[in-house]
């Protein structure tokens, strides 16, 4: 980076002097001016030249106590230092030398000609020399984090789709070995889904302190490990129940039929690439991705791992055939549901509209029957 400015500062200064009006220098003038023409100029002991120098084909001599505070840039020509400088020197094809006592308090940057340094001459900052203006490639290697950071959200995106394959994957193979769980999970989050989000909110916020309590202790962080790891497996069946819930309404849009296992597998793939993209929102998209997955853990909860319906669900109950005996089978189900000895009465809104939805009707004796006997 030092190189390049004390190049630009170099060409800024040349084109500052090849358009802008300049004082003529006389030949064989012994005081320096900021612009040294061909000419040769001395600064002489004990002087001091304030600002910058540009010398182009000129000589330029510092004698011994004589100071320089500023950039001094040299473009062909010579310059031979014996006192000091108080700023960079840039020597684009010229010849600097630098004799005993000489102090140069700035980089030295040298553009191919030549650099003669004596041992009693000082530089307090780097000496830069290069033969071409081409890119200069660190010793390190290449640094490609500015790389990595333009291709993050192209990995951000294949990455969310392989994930969302494998999450839909394991919840194609959940489903087959747990079929009756994860419809449990379904129900559970059809049915009451602002319970199943309420139990969700409660259980992050208990394993999230009873972690913090248990890695106070030595003894509790293995216990805390455990709880993490349970939290995690309920985490992926809850968003396997979230799946199924939002597959089975994928097949009421799409007027079809699969197999719960399939249904599964289209829902948790569905509902996983659009929590990625949700989740790219900034600020808002963590915030529902993390109550979609309370709502799945709080249906877990719920089921007790999707052993059994809550209390508030019930399961489904198949539709009675039509028939003239409709009415016998309501009667005869509705009994067998309560316990004995109890009194059970039927509606008869229910048996009216039970037979009214069904093809019998009461009719008289059929003409082509034969007459009972006579009496």
């Amino acid at each position: 980076m030092k190189t390049i400015r004390s190049i630009l500062l170099s060409l800024f200064i040349t084109c500052g002097l090849l358009f802008t009006v300049i004082m003529p220098v006389h030949a064989q003038s012994q005081e320096c001016d900021s612009v040294v023409l061909g000419d040769s100029c001395v600064v002489p002991d004990g002087q001091t030249f304030n600002g910058d120098m540009v010398v182009f084909g000129g000589m330029v001599t510092l004698e011994q106590g004589a100071t320089v505070d500023g950039d001094l840039a040299l473009t062909g020509g010579s310059l031979e230092v014996y006192g000091t400088l108080n700023g960079d020197l840039v020597s684009t094809g010229g010849f600097v030398h630098l004799h005993d006592g000489a102090v140069i308090n700035g980089d030295i940057t040298r553009i191919g000609g030549n650099l003669v340094q004596d041992a009693g001459a000082e530089v307090n900052g780097n000496i830069i020399t290069t033969t071409n203006s081409g890119i200069n490639v660190p010793k390190d290697g290449l640094d490609f984090s500015r790389l990595r950071e333009a291709f993050k959200p192209i990995r951000n995106f294949f990455g969310s789709i392989f994930q969302a394959l494998a999450f839909a994957i394991i919840a194609i193979i959940v489903a087959l070995v747990a079929p009756k769980g994860t419809d449990r999970l379904s129900k559970t989050i059809r049915g009451n889904f602002a319970l199943c989000l309420g139990m969700g909110a409660l259980g992050f916020l208990v394993v999230f302190l009873g972690s913090i309590l248990f890695t106070i202790t030595i003894i509790g962080i293995p216990l805390a490990i455990l709880v993490l790891i349970t939290f995690s497996i309920m985490l992926v069946f809850g968003w396997i129940g979230l799946g199924l819930e939002l597959g089975r309404r994928m097949e009421k849009l799409f007027k079809t039929t699969w197999s719960s296992s399939i249904a599964t597998g289209l829902g948790t793939l569905t509902l996983s690439l659009a929590m990625a993209l949700i989740g790219w929102i900034p600020c808002l998209g963590w915030l529902v991705v993390t109550l979609v997955a309370m709502t799945g853990f709080g249906s877990v909860v719920l089921t007790r791992f999707g052993t059994r319906l809550p209390d508030s669900i019930h399961p489904d109950q198949p539709t009675p055939p039509a028939g003239p005996g409709n009415a016998v089978a309501v009667a005869q189900e509705s009994a067998s549901s309560h316990p004995a000895g109890e009194v059970q009465t039927l509606d008869e809104e229910d048996v009216k509209k039970v037979v009214s939805s069904s093809d019998w009707k009461s009719e008289g004796p059929d003409q082509n029957d034969p007459l009972p006997p006579a009496g």
